[in-house]
């Protein structure tokens, strides 16, 4: 029964026990941390005796089967349950600095929102499209635009290098992934998932990049939990949303990480 179990185990990555098995009611099983009744672990305490062993391993027999039982479940709606993890929604999640109900807080969002809503209808998108301003001081504002992504992507993160980021990343403080292009490495401090990293940064995405860190300040693009968002303080453009679009696009086609390994 054991070795059922275990085979069953193994047909799934480290990936799904560490992100979407919880979710799904299912844990590895080990012997050393067999879950045992306060009952249990009372007569354990007490006494040592034969009757009390034999008691504690048919309680750990029935735990195998209920473990085997769940598993078996979520083979059985596979597709169903990983659809979220591979696909990314068909709308785009909100975040702070939305649209809400509510009045924008000054007139600069009110202003910085319609012009950025006004190029998107231009524009056009293929993707579904959220626009978050936040003001940013007197007659400033901050501002984003994110779309869906699919849950099975890695993380990644990616914003300028600052002055300081080299020393600390020889004092092992800070890492940094380079992707092999100077000019891009020495612009931008990128963490995450490696190889999400290595495959949503080809060369026409770095180029986008580049053009945007020299038209804007402050820009961020983050790749986590179902969504993608590129960030930036600047006027908005045309040329700055068609980059933008340009990456979100990207991100979101990023390759999705294997929950079993017969799909890696």
């Amino acid at each position: 029964m054991l070795a059922e179990l275990k085979d069953l185990e193994s047909r799934f990555t480290d990936v799904f026990w560490q992100e979407l098995a919880a979710g799904l009611g299912v844990s590895r099983w080990s012997l050393e941390d067999a879950p045992r009744s306060a009952e249990l672990a009372a007569r354990d305490a007490l006494m040592r005796s034969e009757a009390a062993r034999s008691t504690r391993i048919e309680d750990q027999v029935a735990e195998l089967g209920v473990r085997i039982a769940a598993l078996e479940r979520v083979i059985a709606r596979w597709s169903s349950l990983t659809r979220a993890w591979r696909r990314p929604a068909s709308r785009a999640p909100r975040g702070d600095g939305s649209r809400s109900g509510g009045a924008d807080p000054t007139v600069e969002t009110v202003l910085a929102r319609e012009r950025i809503e006004s190029m998107l209808r231009e524009l056009r998108p293929r993707l579904p499209v959220d626009v978050r301003v936040k003001p940013n001081g007197a007659l400033r504002v901050h501002w984003a635009i994110a779309t869906s992504a699919p849950r099975g992507v890695g993380a990644v993160r990616l914003e300028p290098e600052r002055l300081l980021d080299d020393l600390r990343k020889v004092a092992g403080v800070l890492t940094d992934i380079d992707v092999g292009d100077d000019r891009f490495d020495g612009a931008f401090l990128v963490r995450g998932h490696e190889p999400t990293v290595r495959a949503v940064l080809d060369r026409e995405t770095r180029g986008r990049l580049l053009r945007l860190d020299a038209r804007c300040a402050d820009l961020r693009v983050d790749l986590d939990a179902g969504e993608a968002v590129v960030r930036m303080h600047s006027s908005p453009t045309v040329e700055l949303l068609e980059d933008a679009l340009a990456v979100l696009a990207r991100l979101r086609r990023a390759p999705v990480r294997a929950l079993r390994n017969d799909e890696a």
